[in-house]
């Protein structure tokens, strides 16, 4: 027969042998929960998508500056560089400056002087378009009276604001001509209109403020 002492050794036993098996439990109960949660998080993780990507693709690019002689107007996402003194009644000539922007046709006033500047441009792909410039203008159009634009000059921005937006006929020269005020400083952009066509221009005339 088993003494006191060694009852009582028996139960200190299987108290004991209850007790770690309940820790046990508990801390695999508690494992398992740190493992569902972490497992939870990285599935959430990659489910969402990465916002911080989305709201830096949202943010508008500024526009590069072509100091030395550019147009730059904002409400187009314009920006292009001015080829200075083209001859655009000479395809060979023009066509070529055409390809590196918008160019100055030869003879019209530089916008540090009173004068019209007068500057053109692509509207559209035509056979002998090349170059990132063949659409620069293609929206031109959209240019309202209020509207303002940029043309930079040696390192020097001369403002103007829109004072007309028209379409008008292929054999509109008046359209080179300076400001009846012989002190005033204008530009006028021109292209072909409609886009794809080189059947009437549109003009955005602007005056420098």
């Amino acid at each position: 027969m088993q003494s006191n002492n060694d009852r009582k050794g028996n139960v200190d036993r299987s108290h004991k042998l209850t007790t770690t098996l309940i820790l046990l439990l508990g801390v695999g109960v508690v494992v398992a929960t740190l493992v569902t949660n972490s497992r939870k998080l990285s599935l959430s993780s990659q489910s969402q998508p990465d916002k911080k990507i989305g709201v830096t693709q949202e943010i508008p690019q500024p526009l590069p500056t072509f100091e030395d002689f550019g147009l730059t107007i904002e409400k187009l996402r314009i920006s292009t560089p001015i080829i200075p003194a083209v001859d655009g009644t000479n395809e060979d000539i023009y066509y070529p400056a055409l390809a590196k922007g918008v160019a100055q046709f030869k003879g019209s006033s530089n916008p540090d002087v009173a004068g019209n500047l007068f500057v053109f441009g692509h509207s559209s792909y035509l056979a002998k378009a090349v170059g990132d410039y063949k659409e620069v203008l293609k929206e031109l159009n959209l240019l309202k009276e209020g509207d303002e634009l940029v043309v930079h000059y040696k390192k020097t921005p001369y403002r103007y604001k829109v004072t007309k937006s028209y379409e008008t006929n292929d054999k509109d020269w008046s359209i080179l001509s300076p400001s009846k005020d012989i002190q005033e400083k204008t530009v006028t952009i021109m292209t072909c209109w409609p886009p794809g066509t080189i059947q009437n221009r549109w003009v955005v005339k602007a005056t420098q403020i």
